[in-house]
């Protein structure tokens, strides 16, 4: 059966807690009824090393840990303040990001080669660089115009 859907992400009336909810409860109802699914993604990163709508929060590690990993939700919506000029942001959580089985990401331009060597160093956190939750991703593709790193 073909059950696909397209899920507008939002409508501008509606209020960023009702989007967050309806959203959230969509991947969750999707996960339940497809227990073997497989979840691809097609991913980016910012130059703060940021994916997906989360942004580093090294000077609040503790607001990172209870709303972006220590949650049951997979979608959050928060106010990123001065961190980015688009401040309302919604985003899938860590637990949801590792439900990802395969993902392809890009990272292009030398902005974001401080953020690259970050995700790749040995030594990080993912407060500082949210981004390096792809090591903890079963199957990323990771495509960069970025040589010698």
């Amino acid at each position: 059966t073909d059950d696909r859907q397209i899920i507008p992400v939002r409508d501008p009336s509606e209020a960023y807690d009702a989007i967050t909810s309806r959203l959230d409860n969509h991947l969750k109802r999707w996960k339940a009824g497809h227990p073997s699914g497989i979840i691809i993604a097609t991913l980016g990163i910012g130059a703060d090393g940021h994916i997906g709508g989360m942004m580093p929060f090294p000077e609040d590690p503790t607001f990172f840990q209870n709303t972006f990993i220590d949650t049951d939700q997979w979608v959050v919506h928060y106010n990123a303040g001065g961190k980015n000029p688009f401040p309302n942001r919604l985003t899938v959580t860590v637990p949801f990001f590792r439900l990802i089985d395969h993902a392809v990401v890009y990272v292009i331009g030398a902005p974001k080669r401080a953020a690259l060597e970050k995700i790749t160093a040995i030594d990080g956190d993912i407060q500082t660089t949210p981004a390096r939750v792809l090591l903890e991703m079963p199957s990323v593709a990771l495509f960069t115009d970025l040589a010698n790193l």
